[in-house]
C-alpha cells in the first residue's frame, strides 16, 4: 500500500488536482479519504469517503458499500487522504510520528496544493462571504479571513521547507501551472513517480463544491473557468484592499511573496 497526503488550504484547487490523480490509478486501485485530520486513522475520521466511482457522504457512513470499503482500504494498493485548512506548522523541523494513523510506512508521499495568493484569496473571499451571509468587513467576517490567510501562509512556507529537506516524499503542487499547463501536468506525474494515462483537465467534482465564483457552471467545461484571474473581481473594493494590506503587514509575508509568487508582488504593488 502506498499513501499519498494531499494538504492544503480551502480553495486551493486541491479537489480538481486529486480528481485528476485519482485518474491516473485502475478505479479498483484506489481509495480516498478526504479531509481527515492530523494525528488520526482516516477511517475514523474524513469528510468524504470515495472508492471505485462511488462517493460516501457523511450521512452514508454507516451503509453497507462505506463498511466494505473501509474494511478494504488497508489492502488498497493506493490511498489517498487530503487535509484541508489543517496547521502543519510542527511539519516545520520535523515530521510528526503520527500524521495518519494506521497507514504512515506506507507514505509515498506528500503533497501541498499551492494556488497563487491574489486568486486564492478572491476564491476565499467569496466562500466566507456566502458562509457568513455577507459579513463581509464585520469584526467576525475579518477573523474568519485573517485566520485563512495565516494557513495559506503557514502551509505554502512549510510546504516548501518539505521539499527542499527531502524532496522524494514532498511536493509543492501549484495549482495555476497545473490548470494551464500539460507539460507542467506530466512534470507533476514524474516526480509522483507515475506513468501519464490521463493529461487533460478533470471535471469539477460536487464534493469539492466546484469554484466559489462559478459553483458547478463548469463542471464539464473547467477550462472555461477563469480561475487565474478571480483577483480582478475585488480590485476597486476597499475591504478587499484593506485585507490585502493586513496580509502583507504578517512577518515575512512579503519576502515570502515576492521569493515565490513574484507575479502576486507585482500585482500589489501595482494595484493595492
Amino acid at each position: 500500500m502506498e499513501l499519498y497526503r494531499i494538504i492544503s488550504p480551502q480553495r486551493s484547487g486541491n479537489h480538481a488536482i486529486i480528481s485528476w490523480l485519482m485518474s491516473q490509478f485502475p478505479n479498483e486501485g484506489v481509495v480516498f479519504f478526504s479531509n481527515s485530520v492530523i494525528g488520526t486513522n482516516p477511517e475514523k475520521y474524513h469528510a468524504r469517503l470515495e472508492y471505485n466511482g462511488n462517493i460516501i457522504k457523511p450521512q452514508d457512513r454507516d451503509t453497507l458499500i462505506a463498511h466494505k470499503i473501509i474494511r478494504m482500504a488497508s489492502k488498497i494498493d493506493t490511498v489517498i487522504v487530503s487535509y484541508e485548512n489543517k496547521d502543519i506548522s510542527l511539519f516545520e523541523y520535523s515530521e510528526p510520528a503520527s500524521v495518519t494513523v494506521g497507514y504512515d510506512t506506507g507514505l509515498r508521499m506528500n503533497i501541498l496544493v499551492s494556488r497563487s495568493f491574489f486568486n486564492w484569496l478572491a476564491s476565499t473571499y467569496m466562500l466566507v462571504d456566502r458562509n457568513m451571509n455577507g459579513a463581509a468587513g464585520t469584526q467576525l467576517w475579518n477573523k474568519e479571513m485573517l485566520r485563512r490567510i495565516d494557513n495559506w501562509f503557514i502551509t505554502n512556507r512549510v510546504g516548501r521547507i518539505l521539499e527542499q529537506r527531502d524532496p522524494d516524499h514532498n511536493l509543492v503542487a501549484s495549482y495555476d501551472d497545473w490548470f494551464v499547463n500539460p507539460t507542467y501536468r506530466q512534470h507533476l506525474l514524474d516526480r509522483i513517480g507515475l506513468k501519464s494515462t490521463f493529461l487533460e483537465l478533470p471535471k469539477v467534482q460536487n464534493y469539492g463544491g466546484g469554484s466559489s465564483f462559478d459553483r458547478m457552471r463548469y463542471k464539464n467545461d473547467p477550462e472555461g473557468m477563469q480561475t487565474l484571474s478571480r483577483w480582478r473581481h475585488f480590485i476597486d473594493e476597499q475591504i478587499f484592499k484593506d485585507i490585502v494590506s493586513i496580509a502583507f503587514d504578517i512577518d515575512g509575508f512579503d519576502t515570502f511573496i515576492a521569493t515565490y509568487f513574484p507575479l502576486c508582488k507585482a500585482i500589489k504593488d501595482e494595484n493595492f
